[in-house]
């Protein structure tokens, strides 16, 4: 990977996901994610249409951009998997996730 990419990943940006929804069209939502060894981390409730159709259908893109110039974007494309992780790794992700986006300056 870039590491101008990397370096945009690992910031507390919000990503924009896109998916193709259980009713075949695209989607586009905003996230919180992690970029861990390679991969991007996203938490999501059990059951959430997100999920749901991730899991359905893998093709997934996430897209991440500066709002300050120069302006700066980084996109991945890739197939998703879901992982349902147990409550106690569940919360630990949840938090770490919340603590890097709430308390970025």
């Amino acid at each position: 990977m870039d590491p101008r990419a990397a370096d945009l990943l690992g910031r507390p940006i919000v990503g924009q996901l896109g998916f193709v929804g259980l009713d075949g069209y695209p989607h586009v939502l905003p996230v919180w994610f992690e970029h861990r060894d390679g991969d991007v981390l996203i938490g999501s409730p059990a059951g959430a249409y997100k999920g749901r159709a991730l899991a359905r259908d893998g093709r997934a893109a996430l897209s991440v951009s500066t709002v300050e110039r120069p302006y700066l974007i980084a996109s991945v494309v890739g197939d998703a998997t879901v992982e349902r992780l147990p409550e106690k790794e569940r919360i630990e992700f949840i938090s770490a996730v919340a603590i890097r986006y709430l308390t970025a300056s």
